[in-house]
């Protein structure tokens, strides 16, 4: 009798473990007549900040508006020039277009694949005391980096940076929600995007998404935007977006919410006992393990490096033997032909993340993964050796 199939995630276990009290709260929103928005939202968006440890929550529609809303109130106009990672989804470059500014794109440190901070020294110092872009011409206003796979990146040196140089900072936070910086929390130098697409690790039961700040006068403004822009007295001086959290979504996130530091940590622990058995001597040229995680990081995934060429080979085997994996990201940013375009002569400029594009893979890590269930992936991992 075949085994069952070891998933990247799990969300069947989640609803099994969880759905009565989500349930509950469902029916709790049905009959309080509050579909959108509403004292839901708001009892929502008062616990993840306080879990979050920033003064304010804004709960919008998804994680890419979460992005986008941050870049209009953050004050961005078109012509702008906002510099982030070419090693991220879509959407991350996707909200630096639609709010009208132009993406450029430096390399990732090539063991947390994290937004470089060296990279950017350099391309800053390239783009002189006036900080013009040298290709489009534009002011850098923002830096974007990414928190990829649950993983804080180095604030210490990016945010110097960009106190140095008097230019902004707007997180994306999508893969790390519950991510801490040492110093406070992330979204203390600039606001922090959440994404609660189903499959991370605080997922909504549809879509949705939150901008954590510091900042209460940048959450006002976020409040608005996420309303077409209305004003207190029902006057629009600038256009938002519909981009509301609706209550049925956000008394299913309030729920898992309360379950989530449990299941950080077995991800965590799910992830060391990768890291255990990787150290063994037989992967070290084949198969590299990420660097082990701060006290801050959060593991939204468990992304190796596979060596040599042979990362189609091991996908191969996994689904073979019944494992899931995956590959984030194939192509960088930049790669995309709704990109290129506005990035030119970037093809050769990033060669750490070009690597990783052909060598990273994701093994299952989520919470609901048994000890049986891990050992099975590191023995497929030593049988493909």
């Amino acid at each position: 009798m075949s085994r069952p199939r070891i998933g990247l995630v799990n969300l069947r276990a989640t609803d099994e473990a969880l759905g009565a009290q989500i349930r509950s709260a469902v029916d709790r929103v049905a009959r309080s007549d509050q579909l959108i928005l509403g004292t839901e939202v708001a009892a929502f968006e008062n616990s993840l900040a306080g879990h979050c440890g920033t003064r304010e929550a804004v709960a919008v529609a998804c994680g890419t508006d979460a992005l986008l809303l941050s870049l209009l109130a953050s004050g961005i106009v078109p012509g702008d020039v906002v510099v982030t990672t070419p090693f991220s989804f879509i959407s991350t470059a996707e909200a630096i277009v639609r709010a009208g500014a132009v993406p450029r794109f430096v390399d990732v440190d090539a063991n947390t694949l994290c937004l470089c901070p060296a990279a950017l020294s350099r391309y800053l110092q390239r783009c002189g005391p006036h900080l013009r872009d040298p290709d489009s011409g534009g002011r850098v206003r923002l830096i974007l980096p990414v928190h990829l796979f649950g993983r804080v990146a180095d604030l210490d040196a990016l945010c110097a940076l960009a106190r140095e140089a008097s230019i902004g900072i707007v997180h994306d936070a999508a893969q790390a929600v519950g991510a801490r910086w040492p110093g406070g929390s992330i979204a203390e130098d600039g606001p922090a995007c959440l994404s609660f697409y189903p499959t991370k690790n605080l997922g909504a039961w549809g879509d949705g998404g939150a901008v954590l700040s510091d900042d209460s006068a940048l959450a006002t403004r976020l409040r608005s935007l996420r309303v077409h822009g209305a004003g207190p007295t029902g006057t629009y001086e600038q256009l938002g977006l519909n981009s509301r959290l609706d209550a049925i979504q956000a008394a299913v996130l309030a729920v898992k919410l309360g379950h989530l530091p449990a299941a950080d940590e077995r991800r965590k622990r799910n992830a060391e006992r990768y890291r255990a058995a990787l150290s063994d001597s037989c992967f070290e040229r084949r198969i590299m393990a990420p660097p082990a995680l701060e006290q801050g990081d959060r593991c939204h995934l468990f992304t190796v490096r596979v060596k040599g060429g042979q990362r189609a080979a091991l996908e191969a085997q996994l689904d073979e033997a019944g494992i899931s994996s995956g590959v984030y990201y194939r192509k960088l940013l930049f790669d995309h032909p709704a990109i290129a375009a506005l990035s030119p002569a970037q093809s050769a400029a990033c060669p750490q993340a070009r690597a990783a594009c052909d060598e990273v893979l994701s093994l299952p890590v989520h919470e609901h993964l048994s000890d049986e269930e891990i050992d099975r992936v590191i023995e497929t991992l030593r049988c493909w050796l």
